[in-house]
């Protein structure tokens, strides 16, 4: 296969546990009308900027689990031994230092743009409070920093969902390299149902003229029902669709085939990233263009949903060595 190319969020995924004074501190830090934060919420820039500097000066800020959900998936792939590279934003701080230093030390290459005037975009789990997002750099990524030559030789563009709502950027990829000659083929992870609502008409056309595959929850499928025209030309042109059910296991779609796979029980430490995982392993087994052979099709389906499974019992969507080695011989 050759390479792969993912763009998205890069966020550093931060825990606070309850009665941690950190946690009292992001509390006093974070308010909004004297209510708790709601599971997911998006701060507002000059909160991320308060949050941002608070962290600066806590220990924790260092070792953070890097993420997002095409962060989480190339990195399992350049362990597996695949060519990729990776777009996607960064502040100049220890965070984006830290991006910095994973993809080199993965062998990936590295086309992250760095925003100085920005802090790395950070994910804050606090225990009581479910979790808080401050994008920062991350959501400030546009068509101007997109590596053009390296999208155009790229095999495979893994996008991520958080990205569709990005008009210039979606509209550049495009322009570009999606209409091109030879186009990279295109597997995108829809992200969230809100996501999915939110997109303009040049993410739609990518979602129904040019994926290869679709991959979402089945809220974001739900979501994707409210542009019936879009979600019956994905089905109509054979595109794989992967309805991912988080312990429940995952569904693969073309067609008139659907093939099932329950995922095994699993001890569960950190499921952040489970379906980044399972996004990954299906890459890395079906290539860029998946083979319409059901049985090969299962197979890949299969030990997906179980490296999924594995990776629940550490922490930020990764996937220890010995799994590696038993689910995928490498």
């Amino acid at each position: 296969m050759g390479t792969v190319l993912a763009i998205g969020r890069p966020l550093l995924d931060l825990q606070f546990e309850r009665g941690d004074p950190a946690t009292r501190a992001l509390k006093r830090a974070l308010p909004r009308d004297g209510s708790i934060l709601d599971d997911g919420a998006l701060l507002s820039w000059a909160e991320t900027d308060r949050v941002a500097q608070l962290l600066r000066r806590d220990p924790r800020f260092k070792h953070g689990v890097l993420g997002g959900g095409a962060y989480n998936t190339l990195r399992l792939l350049a362990q597996l031994g695949t060519d990729c590279g990776y777009c996607g934003a960064v502040g100049r701080d220890a965070g984006g230092r830290a991006f910095h230093s994973e993809l080199h030390n993965l062998g990936a290459l590295d086309y992250t743009a760095v925003l100085p005037s920005l802090p790395t975009g950070f994910c804050v789990r606090i225990a009581e409070y479910a979790s808080v997002v401050g994008l920062g750099a991350a959501g400030r990524l546009s068509s101007r920093h997109l590596p053009l030559g390296a999208l155009q030789s790229a095999e495979l563009l893994y996008l991520e969902g958080f990205l569709l709502p990005h008009r210039d950027l979606i509209e550049c990829l495009l322009a570009r390299v999606v209409r091109g000659s030879k186009t990279p083929a295109v597997w995108v992870d829809l992200g969230s149902p809100h996501v999915v609502q939110a997109a303009p008409d040049a993410a739609l056309e990518l979602l129904a003229d040019h994926a290869e595959v679709v991959l979402g929850t089945a809220a974001e499928w739900r979501a994707l029902a409210r542009h019936p025209s879009v979600r019956d030309s994905i089905l109509e042109r054979g595109a794989l669709c992967c309805e991912k059910h988080g312990p429940d296991g995952a569904v693969l779609r073309r067609y008139t085939l659907e093939i099932t796979e329950n995922a095994p029980k699993a001890a569960v430490r950190d499921a952040t990233g489970a379906g980044d995982i399972l996004a990954a392993v299906l890459v890395a087994m079906m290539g860029p263009c998946p083979s319409p052979e059901t049985s090969h099709l299962r197979r890949a389906l299969r030990t997906a949903v179980q490296a999924a499974s594995a990776s629940v019992s550490c922490r930020g969507g990764r996937l220890e060595s010995g799994d590696r080695v038993r689910l995928l011989g490498r």
